[in-house]
């Protein structure tokens, strides 16, 4: 279980991150020797939609999860979680709008994945606290906001036996910025911990006014987890942190080739304009054009499959988040990786090699589920 808090610094690597690496090939060691989802020379076909049918609308998802029989996704537009089978086919619905036990309010201020599950169950995060269900069955149990909870949460996971939220600060006054991350134990506990907390490279601006993210290519923190082992990236530098929840295995940072993004084209410029005048006319900041960012981005996705192999996708070209994405599939225990190219990055991992990929159609102006095969 996790013992008590944590302050790390993510700058446990210098220069390109290369040079050796003390490790324990038993800590977070993956369970196979290659991952079942990037076998050598593996090519992806498509091989099941969800969301461009008629009566297949998701209204705004927050979250998507694996489940044992197939996948769930939390429709925050809709207050409900919907169950797939594999073929992604509609199999059941959990919950409900309102504000009693296992039910959901849609919350407009801010997007996040809350949604995780944990074999048997799964869990919804909402700022009034967190519910509980189980898969094939239904609610068992709510988590009121009467306990501690941040005021910004982006995302959930399971991990070492409970549930690891993630918190992203900003000081508006500095630009110094972290990540905290949050335990709540499923033991009948029902205070959540502030466990660990993860400085990250500060913000550019000045004067109190500092941006984030894609406005001026800025690196976005990451996380994923498996069973007690946690994977943080800041976004940009070509490593990761890997932190276990008890003592054997501490922390290491896994250095990462130096992958360089692709530089932006004329169309990720216009595509640029078109997201600032967008969120200008809403009054969000978004810098002015000579604003270089301090830690430029360069991975953009991060997840770990079922094997324990983590992934984590090269940033790509800003006009064209539909097209293939170079992916490296890192062997935590050892630091080995190796690049893939897949047609959309992994939402989810199905037992028989397959994934589910989420991502808008801005096209159909919609989110949709793809389900992709490899083959060699």
């Amino acid at each position: 279980m996790l013992s008590g808090l944590a302050v790390l610094v993510l700058s446990a690597c210098s220069g390109d991150g290369a040079g050796s690496w003390d490790f324990d090939p038993t800590v977070c060691a993956p369970s196979a020797s290659m991952s079942r989802w990037a076998p050598p020379e593996a090519s992806y076909s498509l091989t099941a939609t969800y969301g461009r049918g008629e009566d297949e609308a998701l209204m705004d998802v927050w979250g998507i999860a694996a489940a044992p029989s197939g996948v769930l996704v939390y429709d925050a537009g809709a207050t409900q979680v919907l169950e797939f089978d594999t073929a992604l086919r509609p199999t059941a619905v959990y919950g409900r709008e309102g504000s009693g036990p296992g039910e959901f309010s849609y919350q407009r201020a801010i997007h996040g994945d809350w949604l995780a599950a944990d074999g048997a169950r799964f869990f919804v995060f909402e700022y009034r606290g967190i519910s509980q269900f189980k898969i094939g069955g239904g609610f068992q149990r709510f988590v009121s906001r009467r306990v501690e909870f941040p005021e910004t949460v982006g995302a959930i996971a399971p991990f070492d036996g409970g549930l690891l939220y993630a918190s992203d600060r900003i000081d508006r006054q500095t630009g110094e910025r972290s990540l905290q991350f949050w335990f709540l134990s499923l033991d009948g506990e029902s205070e959540a911990k502030l466990w660990r907390t993860q400085p990250m490279p500060r913000l550019p601006g000045a004067g109190g006014r500092y941006v984030r993210g894609v406005f001026v290519g800025q690196g976005e923190p990451l996380w994923s987890s498996s069973g007690s082992c946690l994977f943080v990236s800041d976004g940009s530098s070509p490593w990761l942190l890997r932190v276990t929840a008890d003592a054997k295995g501490g922390t290491d940072t896994i250095p990462l080739p130096a992958l360089s993004p692709p530089e932006p084209t004329e169309e990720d410029e216009r595509e640029l304009a078109r997201l600032r005048a967008r969120a200008a006319a809403v009054g969000i900041n978004t810098g002015s054009d000579g604003l270089k960012p301090t830690a430029p981005a360069r991975w953009s996705s991060m997840a770990v499959d079922p094997d324990g192999f983590v992934w984590i996708a090269l940033t790509a070209h800003l006009a064209s988040q539909d097209r293939p994405r170079r992916v490296l599939v890192v062997n935590p225990a050892t630091g080995a990786s190796r690049e893939v190219v897949v047609p959309r990055f992994p939402g989810v991992f199905l037992r028989d090699g397959s994934y589910v990929s989420l991502w808008h159609d801005p096209e159909w102006g919609a989110a949709v589920l793809e389900k992709y095969s490899s083959s060699r």
